[in-house]
């Protein structure tokens, strides 16, 4: 379970989020079964082998941030003196060697402006080193995390909808090109700039594997709890999942807690099952119809009427936005195909 709070309409904000909390919450729920895995793990690495990190880059020691099994660091160029950023990974601390391969193989091949673009990957007999474009503004996660223990409201709808149309629009490529992320989350979203949240990326494919349609259902109970799929947790599931994903998050955004939640994941995984959307209380006192709708369409547990990215993106929550940056503040009708 990645985080721990109270879905009462009446709890603060801040009891979602706390200090604690954001230590800790990059875990994640793994069951990878190894028919899954060996699609992965027949992909072909990108890693140069021959070359080392350090005769490109000047790594610098300040550690920015933490993954499962290593660490990322600024690191520059030494021709073009530009900073990036270089994620390491020990091999040895990595439960699945196919991860990191699966990880190599799709960032080496996905092109999208809402994607982390990366430039290079080393290999050496301890680590691999994955070397991107430098994000500035931090995570999702943490915007999310100062606003709620501040006290005020999470992210206003018009922020929210910036960041989820750029979301769903990088989902809805990684679905035309048969690629499941499997763990959407605000600690996978990064802002390319600091005080800046229109510009967003989609990090860690650790999880993601290519899944067609008509094959056979994905069956491995992955990701992360808050934000899992029904289908997910029965072990029968296609790329509908990020979608839910999507859904859950927009609800974190606007309100700073997650629909579904509970004092362990056995009781956060009951209520997704449930899967009762709850929209009353003071922390949805301004927020639009619009806004619950668009979440009602995603948090849907039928993945076939559940809305898939492209149906999102059309969506009057979305497209009207275009025109009203004061969205928190109108009301929008909205009619709903079923």
């Amino acid at each position: 379970m990645t985080m721990k709070g109270s879905a009462d309409g009446d709890t603060p904000k801040a009891n979602y989020v706390t200090s604690e909390q954001k230590r800790i919450k990059r875990t994640n729920l793994s069951s990878d079964s190894s028919h899954q895995s060996a699609d992965s793990s027949r992909l072909p690495s990108k890693a140069q082998k021959d070359t080392k990190l350090s005769e490109k880059y000047i790594v610098l020691p300040k550690i920015c941030g933490y993954g499962v099994a290593g660490s990322v660091r600024k690191c520059i160029h030494r021709e073009t003196l530009r900073t990036h950023a270089v994620k390491t990974i020990d091999k040895s601390k990595a439960k699945r060697v196919d991860r990191i391969q699966r990880e190599i193989a799709f960032l080496g091949q996905v092109d999208h402006p809402s994607i982390i673009h990366t430039y290079e990957i080393f290999e050496d007999k301890k680590n691999v080193h994955i070397v991107t474009e430098m994000c500035y503004g931090g995570e999702l996660f943490d915007k999310i995390v100062d606003n709620a223990e501040k006290g005020k409201q999470c992210l206003s709808e018009h922020e929210t909808v910036t960041i989820i149309r750029s979301l769903l629009d990088a989902v809805s490529y990684l679905h035309k090109n048969d690629i499941c992320h499997r763990d959407i989350k605000p600690e996978n979203i990064l802002f390319e700039k600091k005080g800046d949240m229109s510009s967003i990326r989609l990090i860690d494919f650790g999880l993601s594997i290519r899944h067609r349609s008509g094959q056979k259902p994905l069956s491995s109970m992955v990701g992360t709890s808050y934000y899992m799929s029904p289908q997910v947790l029965e072990g029968s599931y296609d790329k509908s999942c990020d979608i839910w994903s999507i859904g859950v998050m927009t609800y974190v955004m606007l309100t700073g807690r997650p629909p579904f939640n509970g004092p362990n994941d056995d009781a956060i995984f009951g209520k997704i099952k449930a899967a009762e959307l709850e929209f009353s209380g003071p922390v949805w006192e301004g927020i639009s119809e619009a806004a619950k709708d668009f979440i009602r369409c995603l948090v849907r547990t039928d993945p076939q009427a559940r809305w898939d990215a492209e149906m999102a993106l059309q969506h009057a929550w979305l497209r009207d936005s275009l025109l009203n940056k004061d969205l928190c503040q109108e009301n929008i009708s909205v009619s709903v195909p079923l």
